[in-house]
């Protein structure tokens, strides 16, 4: 399957990115690459996450890291809609307008 990113996930993953890098550099490398293995998994398994809580969607849990992807399945492309650390609301954060079909 094809791996799509909205701008708003890729705006999310840069700021998760950003705000561990300012107390540890090594540490926002090993997440983001971590994040990025995980979601990539998704082009074989895209069904490897959970229902989501927005219709339509999925949510991957991305253990043993504390964020969650969340994505759709159209046809033959995985669109990583949002990436959010769980221990914020449930939800998509920054709701992407692919949402709102």
């Amino acid at each position: 399957m094809t791996l799509r990113w909205t701008e708003d996930a890729s705006r999310q993953l840069e700021e998760i990115s950003r705000r561990i890098e300012e107390d540890n550099p090594d540490a926002a490398f090993r997440v983001v690459n971590e994040i990025f293995q995980s979601i990539e998994l998704l082009r074989e398994f895209p069904y490897r996450g959970r229902l989501g809580s927005e219709p339509g969607t999925r949510e991957l849990i991305m253990t043993p890291l504390p964020y969650l992807t969340g994505y759709q399945i159209r046809e033959s492309v995985v669109e990583v809609v949002a990436i959010w650390h769980g221990a914020q609301s449930r939800g998509l954060p920054g709701r992407s307008p692919a949402l709102k079909n």
